[in-house]
């Protein structure tokens, strides 16, 4: 969550995968010439439209995916990835300090280190004072948020939230985006979410995906004219784009 002041830009020219569900059958997601500037991208789209798919071939979860993708002019390498899970899985009998240390020692710091990036993390992320409190204690926002520094122990210069929203009331959604937006200013955040109205505020890029295909992308300001004229309004501009998707397809 440090800011170093480096203009990081993620080009996907290339990225397709197959996978096989047992109940809806073959899914394939197949994206190219995708490009997504420094700062905060909205990846919006219905369920099942590969959201986290994508999200997670980026971050080298799937393996047998084809991915052609640079960021900063460099081969994306999956050291530069941060990924933050819907449905986030901490050990609950760990204190939020000790997570944070262990991720941050199995990263390759001294243990020296790895309490000195835990401190710093619980600083940023408003958990000094909770440190030692076990995971099972936490509030849904506080786990949120310990979980936001888990997926960036390492500062990544692509950072995935999947849903980082979800199920949280509006003071910890605000709490959440406030980060976000952090971390924003120094690198790519690709923000996956249903919540439009949370996160296009803080947002300066949009994709829509549909059927494992881009429908729409670019930035919130032309989205918004494009699609909701009148109103600006992010949720209207969401369906008015897939409505225009689904009649061309």
């Amino acid at each position: 969550m440090e800011e170093n002041g480096t203009v990081t830009h993620l080009s996907v020219e290339g990225l397709s995968v197959e996978l096989c569900y047992a109940r809806r059958g073959n899914f394939i997601l197949d994206v190219s010439d995708l490009e997504l500037p420094q700062g905060v991208t909205v990846l919006a789209g219905p369920n099942g439209a590969g959201k986290t798919t994508l999200l997670s071939v980026l971050a080298g979860r799937i393996r047998f995916a084809r991915l052609h993708a640079t960021l900063a002019a460099e081969p994306l390498e999956p050291s530069a990835v941060g990924l933050m899970p819907q449905s986030p899985q901490l050990p609950l009998d760990l204190r939020a300090r000790e997570v944070l240390e262990h991720i941050a020692w199995l990263t390759g710091g001294s243990h020296t280190q790895a309490r000195g990036r835990a401190t710093n993390l619980l600083e940023e992320i408003g958990l000094s004072q909770d440190a030692d409190k076990p995971v099972s204690k936490l509030s849904g926002g506080m786990h949120r948020r310990l979980a936001f520094a888990a997926s960036n122990v390492t500062p990544a210069a692509l950072l995935l939230l999947d849903e980082p929203t979800n199920d949280l009331d509006p003071l910890q959604r605000r709490e959440i985006l406030s980060l976000i937006t952090k971390a924003s200013r120094s690198r790519c955040v690709i923000v996956s979410t249903h919540a439009l109205h949370d996160v296009l505020p803080v947002a300066q890029h949009v994709v829509v995906l549909d059927g494992g295909r881009v429908v729409h992308a670019g930035p919130v300001d032309d989205f918004l004219v494009r699609f909701a004229p009148d109103t600006r309004d992010g949720d209207e501009a969401y369906l008015a784009c897939l409505d225009r998707a689904q009649a061309a397809a």
